[in-house]
């Protein structure tokens, strides 16, 4: 097929025919270079997003830990507070029986 001929099966004139030429025979050397082996490294800002996702779910978990202790320290502070009315009110009954 001519050039004349690919430009007329694709609509367009033989200088853009020319140039998506160049630019596809351009690409095809380009898939035929030597590349390194493995995953590409990540851009640096997306390496740092997943940093910063990574730590704001390590500090969310602290943050929860955090509160279940606060709830913790609550509840046993109300058992003892719980404990010491109960005790303080039977030593008061076994004064009266005393009398």
């Amino acid at each position: 097929m001519t050039a004349t001929q690919g430009a007329a099966a694709l609509s367009i004139s033989r200088k853009t025919y020319y140039k998506w030429e160049d630019r596809a025979l351009g690409a095809m050397l380009g898939g035929l270079e030597d590349r390194d082996c493995g995953r590409p490294e990540l851009p640096e800002p997306l390496q740092d997003e997943i940093d910063l996702n990574r730590k704001i779910e390590q500090l969310q978990r602290e943050k929860e830990m955090l509160e279940q202790k606060i709830e913790l320290k609550d509840l046993i502070h109300e058992f003892e507070l719980d404990r010491v009315r109960k005790n303080g009110s039977k030593s008061v009954k076994k004064k009266k029986r005393l009398r």
